[in-house]
């Protein structure tokens, strides 16, 4: 793994990142308390993102090697992740706060493996992620319910429960693309070979993503005997 102690422009750049993700969501509420609708925050945002995945898109070399299939569950994605998560993140903070929807939208990692799990796509590894998971959902109910003043009802549960329809949308968008990151991604990115073998065990044994990763750096180590 390459070491990044020794390189404090990265460091730079992860904590800009940090600080521009906190501050989108009490902007976006600035916006829709100004008369901002969801829909116009979302193509704003995606206006001025576009040219950087752009450059990011070109560099990569396009999208060569993708089957109709494969088009298609890349449309499907991008469509939850950009529509699905920002018109849902938009419509629910004009009814909570922003705090309660930076905390709702951080559910998106446990509802991601959660989902992964219930599909059979990843296999849990112990109690530790199954404790976590209900440690996760159930901070987030009691966040809900504390932060409402007049206790809960139907009208003060309508924003976060739309709210929660963006880590919905981004849990569904890993999971529809993580099997064209096993089939290009890692062909780009391994060494010569590492990829081809990964998809090929998948299709044998129905690996995880994780176990392939595991599997394929311990076929590296010095003295491994393959069979």
């Amino acid at each position: 793994m390459r070491q990044v102690s020794g390189q404090p422009a990265a460091h730079v750049c992860l904590g800009l990142t940090v600080v521009a993700w906190a501050g989108a969501f009490s902007a976006i509420k600035a916006l829709l308390e100004h008369g901002t609708s969801a829909g116009d925050i979302a193509l704003l945002r995606y206006a001025v993102a576009a040219p950087g995945f752009a450059l990011i898109l070109l560099r990569a070399g396009e999208l060569r090697g993708l089957r109709g299939r494969e088009w298609l569950r890349l449309a499907v994605a991008g469509a939850l992740v950009v529509a699905g998560y920002h018109v849902s993140l938009n419509l629910g903070e004009s009814s909570t706060t922003a705090g309660t929807a930076a905390l709702i939208v951080a559910l998106a990692p446990a509802l991601t493996m959660a989902l992964a799990l219930s599909l059979r796509l990843e296999r849990p590894s112990g109690g530790r992620v199954l404790g976590g998971l209900a440690t996760a959902f159930a901070g987030v109910a009691i966040v809900v319910a504390v932060g409402s003043d007049r206790g809960l009802s139907i009208e003060d549960a309508q924003g976060p429960l739309i709210l929660l329809g963006a880590p919905l949308s981004f849990a569904f968008y890993n999971v529809l693309l993580q099997p064209l990151l096993g089939d290009v991604g890692r062909q780009r990115a391994g060494p010569p070979g590492v990829g081809r073998r990964q998809d090929q065990r998948r299709r044998d044994g129905g690996m995880s993503a994780v176990e392939l990763q595991r599997k394929d750096a311990a076929e590296r180590q010095p003295g491994h005997v393959r069979l």
